[in-house]
């Protein structure tokens, strides 16, 4: 079962139209990433845990991030409707959270093992092979798969009321997915995007550090409450900077300020931010108001008062 409002999304047909993983996955076929989630979202729930109709599972945002990149041409350019280029950092990242927890899943009896095919070439080491034993592993992408592993191996039989241990346990191997990847585009060229782009994706995974602090939200009424048209339709341009991104609507405008700003900042400041939001995230109270309150720290419209408010979570 999943949640009947599923149907209803752009999502919803990808998931109806995604063929079960045969023999093969190639990770460079959006239907395969998408029929990987399938089956992620499916097997983590084998215990019924995340509920009769699976929506409180927090994989959901994953296959809901992956349609937007995909629905706002941002997995490449010059490729077939379903192909992902594996020289796109978008996707490049997607990988981090698609095929190493599908490898992690394998690894911890969740999936079955199948051969994972390489791309022709590309500036990004891939995984490949026909199975565990004879698997080509760039030795970076180890840590991702053991916390992937970890987190699987833990959702298998937990029973607990409280699902935050959880998701903490998630945002652990997401970051540390996303933490391979930021070092990756770090030092090698861009190919697919304008520099605005880039400085764009290069925030997106700084965005992680905080979203992990709070152990946000990412199950299927989550993700729906959020919004799901609250992103930029397609990749940023130089000129959308110079512009100020008026393009754009204005909560749209607002979201791509907050993730420039976070890129933008300096490897110290960043620290600092990253430091204050984490000291702020200590209780459950502030975690679960996070969207919130993350809102307001970024929101040039927030009052001296409201911000002063907020500085009560550092004591």
């Amino acid at each position: 079962m999943v949640p009947s409002a599923l149907a209803q999304q752009e999502v919803g047909i990808s998931w109806d139209q995604a063929q079960p993983i045969g023999e093969q996955v190639n990770p460079f076929l959006f239907s395969h990433r998408i029929a990987m989630y399938k089956e992620l979202i499916i097997a983590s729930n084998g215990h019924g845990y995340w509920g009769k109709e699976n929506n409180h599972n927090p994989l959901w945002g994953l296959i809901y991030q992956l349609q937007w990149q995909k629905s706002s041409n941002r997995l490449g350019i010059d490729i077939a409707e379903d192909a992902i280029h594996p020289d796109a950092a978008w996707g490049y990242g997607n990988y981090s959270l698609s095929l190493i927890p599908y490898l992690a899943a394998i690894k911890a009896d969740v999936v079955r093992d199948v051969e994972i095919l390489a791309p022709e070439n590309s500036i990004f080491d891939y995984i490949y092979g026909p199975n565990g034993e004879n698997r080509v592993i760039p030795a970076y992408w180890l840590p991702a798969i053991e916390e992937w592993r970890a987190y699987f191996t833990m959702n298998a039989d937990y029973s607990a009321d409280d699902d935050e241990p959880l998701r903490i346990a998630l945002w652990k191997a997401h970051k540390t997915s996303l933490d391979i990847v930021t070092e990756r585009i770090r030092v090698l060229p861009a190919t697919q995007y304008e520099e605005t782009e880039m400085i764009f994706i290069r925030g997106w995974c700084r965005m992680v550090d905080f979203l992990s602090a709070a152990a946000w939200r990412t199950d299927h009424d989550a993700v729906i409450e959020a919004g799901l048209d609250v992103l930029p339709d397609r990749p940023l341009t130089d000129n959308d900077a110079q512009d100020q991104f008026t393009a754009f609507r204005d909560d749209i405008q607002h979201n791509i300020q907050s993730v420039m700003q976070t890129s933008h900042m300096s490897k110290n400041r960043f620290k600092f931010s990253l430091w204050l939001w984490q000291r702020m995230m200590r209780t459950r109270k502030a975690r679960d108001e996070a969207p919130e309150i993350l809102h307001q720290l970024f929101d040039k419209n927030t009052s001296s008062k409201e911000k002063r408010s907020l500085l009560k979570l550092l004591l």
